[in-house]
């Protein structure tokens, strides 16, 4: 009987030490294993982890578009709907890091406002400078502005194009963290744009920040090894997708449109750029902010068809009751278009639009009377480039 309790109390030891065994055997090979996950897991995130937080951070940055400030000094449209505005970017290298540097691009008419971002040092924020760069054409003096990359250089390549002289001027824009504005642009060549230096240079395709594949790419390429995936694209910044087409597409034309102004300014024609507006003659009168010059009169059925103009330009046309003088410049808003003169007709489907307008000296006048808009000139007849 003894030797019967002795082997039960063995066989009871050894049960308790086998069942111990069955937990916690699997415990040690389960943290094992959680080690060999994390060294694992830890070994991809060393791999990927500062070009997925660069594109963690530019997506928050085409996200908030609309909430940085692209007209620093207030001569915006006012206009504009905001909501109508549409944003695009592109990813550039402007510095000597393994990692892209970000251009965020507003829509606008020919002249498109760029502002420029990187990641700080230890990739927790985005850094960027207030001043802006530009690409399209300046309305006010013809000024064209090409921005592209350099092949064989961290850094872009801003060229400014006078129309009309061939005079131009290049600049290399480039990216230093180091610094309390990051954004460097150094004069590097000035001459006529015929002997300008032969960069290599490739072309910068710019897509909707709706588009966000080229954020997502970035997050999976392997990091200090940025440039060298993008180098094997045949010169290509971005996918060739739908939309970096229309962009490319539009920026053509830009160029096409810049020449014709450039062509009809060289004819001789005066070129402008406005809005074409219909106003009845109060608001005639609350824009031009002034008592009505021809009280006691009904005026509630006249109707005014103007081109606003965006900026005050300087006119050369004849003035009424001097027309045997040589014409003098005068500083205008606005046209007024007579009512059914060829430039009436011809801005009708304009209506609510921009546009740029060529006339020559003849085909308008300043008016010496009180009819509205009062001191601003009247045109005949025009040309609309398009």
């Amino acid at each position: 009987m003894a030797i019967v309790m002795l082997n039960m109390l063995k066989l009871k030891k050894f049960l308790i030490l086998l069942f111990t065994l069955i937990i916690v055997i699997p415990l040690f090979s389960g943290c094992s294993n959680s080690k060999q996950s994390s060294k694992k897991s830890g070994s991809i995130e060393k791999v990927c982890v500062h070009n997925a937080k660069t594109a963690a951070l530019y997506k928050k940055v085409l996200a908030n578009a609309s909430k940085y400030n692209f007209d620093p000094e207030g001569t915006e449209d006012s206009d504009n709907n905001p909501k109508e505005t549409k944003y695009s970017y592109a990813l550039v290298n402007m510095s000597n890091r393994d990692v892209p540097d970000l251009i965020l691009r507003k829509d606008a008419n020919y002249m498109y406002p760029l502002k420029l971002f990187t990641v700080n040092k230890d990739y927790s924020d985005v850094v960027s400078s207030d001043d802006l760069i530009h690409e399209g054409m300046y309305v006010s003096n013809g000024i064209r502005v090409f921005v592209e990359q350099y092949v064989n250089t961290n850094a872009l390549r801003y060229t400014e194009l006078s129309g009309g002289t061939g005079e131009a001027e290049i600049y290399k824009v480039t990216m230093n963290i180091a610094n309390s504005n990051p954004v460097e642009k150094e004069k590097y060549w000035s001459g006529i744009i015929t002997d300008s230096p032969k960069d290599k240079v490739k072309q910068i395709n710019f897509v909707s920040v709706n588009n966000t594949k080229i954020l997502d790419d970035l997050a999976k390429t392997e990091d200090n090894t940025y440039k060298k995936s993008i180098s094997r694209k045949s010169g290509k910044f971005e996918s060739k997708n739908k939309n970096s087409k229309k962009e490319n597409k539009k920026s053509k034309n830009v160029k096409s449109l810049a020449k014709k102004i450039e062509d009809e300014k060289a004819s001789g024609r005066q070129v402008v750029f406005g809005t074409v507006r219909v106003l009845s003659y109060d608001q005639v009168l609350k824009m031009q902010n002034m008592p009505d010059p021809n009280p006691g009169y009904d005026h509630s059925r006249e109707n005014f068809m103007l081109l606003i103009f965006d900026n005050k330009s300087s006119i050369l046309l004849n003035h009424s009751g001097d027309m045997g003088n040589t014409p003098k410049p005068k500083d205008a808003s606005m046209f007024a278009l007579e009512k059914d003169s060829e430039a009436e007709r011809a801005m009708k489907k304009y209506i609510g639009k921009k546009v740029y307008v060529s006339f020559r000296v003849n085909d308008g006048f300043f008016p010496s009377d009180t009819s509205l808009p009062l001191g601003e000139p009247r045109l005949e007849e025009l040309k609309v480039i398009e």
